[in-house]
């Protein structure tokens, strides 16, 4: 992840921040927008997660899928709430049965988050 490298490189966050901002400007990929949406999120601007959900709407079922993957790496104690109302709301208007598994899972393992020091990782989940 670019946060990986930046730590690696001994880089701040602002500069991590502006850089994946000006990559964005350029990017067309929608899998690279989640990614760095993803990271953006994850160096503190909150509001990536909304951009990140609207994600969700991309017409490539491989995309939607990497936004709950993404989802999953953001996940924790202060946006289990949104995330889960998000994930029932894909679910809802989603035709791919590959991704109403994977929107299954994150809701399952929303549903198994019990403490602030639970991790929680969609692949320890299974499918009945």
């Amino acid at each position: 992840s670019f946060c990986d490298i930046g730590k690696k490189l001994e880089k701040s966050n602002e500069y991590l921040t502006n850089k994946i901002i000006e990559i964005l400007q350029h990017e067309k990929n929608t899998f690279v927008k989640i990614c760095c949406y993803q990271e953006l999120y994850l160096l503190g601007k909150n509001d990536y997660l909304e951009k990140l959900f609207r994600l969700f709407d991309s017409r490539n079922y491989k995309n939607r899928c990497a936004v709950l993957e993404s989802l999953t790496t953001i996940l924790d104690q202060d946006n289990k709430e949104i995330i889960k109302k998000q994930a029932n709301l894909f679910y809802e208007k989603e035709e791919s049965i590959a991704v109403k598994e994977r929107i299954n899972r994150l809701l399952d393992g929303l549903n198994l988050m019990q403490s602030d020091s639970q991790q929680f990782s969609i692949d320890n989940v299974e499918i009945e």
